[in-house]
């Protein structure tokens, strides 16, 4: 009772004041501004503040002061609406919940200090360290027994400053060892995600993962064994050693199973996407289908990885000539809500795995009709065709896989003005775009039709053809999910389909 005698105190003392979030009565009032600026973003019909002033008060300026007021106003409503939202559904995980309860009840306990309701204050921490010790929190139990101890030298409690000082020494030099683990992590994704040709720093990254083996010897975290697998699956990736990585990613999974609430569902499938990466750069479509069935299995489309780990599997099966299973995973994906929320270059990519299918479809005499043309505009072929194609400089991958769509079209249809058309746009990209560090590949490809196109289509004729075909072999296929890396096919396997059409 002295918990909500102190509770109630500091509501008397400080005046409450009206509660402003975004709840259903709000966004559905008619002529609602609150309600607008919502859908618009939902919609995409606001996507900057221009959108927004224009949408709300009738062209005008995002300067004007009522613009401005409300704007800040909307952002209040949005940022207090998210302490009342539910996570507590069937679909979270355990580990998921707990997390999110816990930081919104450590929030309510820096409030209550504030207002020096140190009794109430700590009634929530003894709740929070009996979570945060069952998920191995670290962070929170330093922070819970922390203030535990501090509130039993206010009590005069020597027992139970005992108890609280022991946590504090036995878990601060686990939270120095995470947050140690964590820089040595971050450390090697920075390395990975910026560089171009990230196995150039071998050498660092293996320092970092075995300065990451010595810190987990120290027992008592299963995050720093976390870190550990993420570094080593990094190692082992960009050294093109795949067999490495699903070693790795098996352990690493083995683990996280076997600490089932110990760890996040996105971490969970951290691992399981690897995998599947893996097998789609040793190409082993049966175990890598294995794999993904398996996982799918436990996978709710609303988890943003999913469609990530989607766009791997489809791309392993493309890559296998798997027509009627791509166009399964082409179905589920282009018929999720998911795929209504992706970005427009992310939507890019999906148009060219559509565009793919049907050339495989005409190709192969495959029913068309299997594709879908519900919810989403049919493609159509001369659309296709004759649609310039012009993308900005981050999506050159993209421009020459839709140029090489629409050359293997046009000479499925013998029309090779069109095709010299094309094929002189890829000699401009590759003058001003592909000679850039990650483009070889493409570079390579290029090269090829370039060099066939100037010897009239005829082999015999072509110079350094069997040359730049073995450079393009040497040089290693990598995706990690860069839309600059993506190869819908790999250029041999576009390669080998133009050149069926060369005498």
């Amino acid at each position: 009772m002295r918990n909500l005698l102190e509770i109630a105190r500091v509501l008397t003392r400080k005046k409450i004041a009206k509660i402003e979030i975004l709840d259903e009565q709000v966004l559905k009032q008619k002529d609602s501004k609150f309600g607008k600026f919502y859908e618009g973003l939902l919609t995409g019909k606001i996507e900057n503040d221009h959108d927004a002033a224009a949408l709300l008060y009738d062209n005008s300026d995002p300067g004007d002061a009522k613009y401005r007021q409300l704007k800040s106003r909307f952002r209040r409503r949005l940022l207090n609406t998210l302490f009342f939202v539910d996570i507590n559904t069937p679909l979270a995980s355990s580990y998921d919940q707990a997390y999110f309860n816990l930081n919104k009840e450590w929030s309510l306990v820096e409030i209550l200090l504030t207002y020096n309701a140190t009794t109430a204050a700590a009634g929530l921490c003894r709740q929070i360290l009996t979570t945060a010790l069952k998920f191995n929190f670290t962070e929170l139990i330093v922070k819970a027994a922390r203030q535990l101890r501090e509130q039993a030298v206010l009590e005069t409690d020597e027992k139970a400053f005992a108890i609280q000082n022991a946590l504090v020494q036995q878990y601060m030099p686990i939270l120095e060892a995470e947050v140690k683990a964590e820089q040595y992590s971050m450390e090697v994704r920075e390395i990975y995600h910026r560089a171009v040709h990230p196995q150039n720093s071998v050498h660092e990254i293996e320092r970092l993962a075995n300065c990451l083996v010595h810190l987990s010897e120290k027992p008592g975290s299963p995050k720093i064994q976390y870190h550990m697998f993420e570094v080593w699956t990094l190692y082992y990736e960009v050294t093109h050693d795949y067999e490495g990585v699903l070693e790795v990613c098996h352990n690493a999974i083995n683990y996280l199973q076997a600490q089932e609430d110990l760890f996040s569902d996105k971490k969970k499938l951290v691992f399981a996407g690897k995998m599947l990466a893996a097998y789609l750069h040793l190409n082993e479509y049966e175990a890598g289908k294995t794999h993904a069935e398996q996982t799918l299995s436990k996978l709710t489309e609303d988890i943003p990885e999913w469609i990530d780990f989607m766009e791997i599997y489809m791309l392993l099966s493309l890559r296998n000539n798997h027509i009627i299973h791509s166009i399964a995973i082409f179905n589920k994906v282009t018929g999720s809500a998911a795929f209504k929320n992706l970005e427009e270059d992310y939507r890019e990519k999906w148009d060219l795995f559509e565009a793919t299918l049907h050339y495989l479809i005409e190709k192969n005499g495959t029913n068309p009709l299997l594709l879908p043309r519900q919810r989403r505009k049919g493609f159509k072929l001369s659309d296709f065709i004759t649609r310039p194609v012009h993308y900005p400089p981050r999506l050159a991958s993209l421009a020459i896989q839709r140029l090489t769509l629409q050359i293997l079209f046009l000479w499925q249809r013998r029309s090779y003005t069109g095709i010299s058309e094309r094929i002189e746009q890829l000699r401009k990209l590759a003058k001003y775009e592909l000679k850039k560090e990650g483009y070889e590949r493409a570079y390579a490809f290029v090269k090829l039709l370039s060099t066939v196109e100037k010897a009239d289509f005829q082999f015999k004729k072509a110079k350094n053809l069997e040359k730049t075909l073995q450079q393009l072999h040497e040089l290693p296929y990598t995706y990690r999910g860069r839309i600059w890396e993506l190869e819908v096919l790999p250029y041999e396997k576009w390669w080998e389909l133009c050149s069926k059409y060369v005498n």
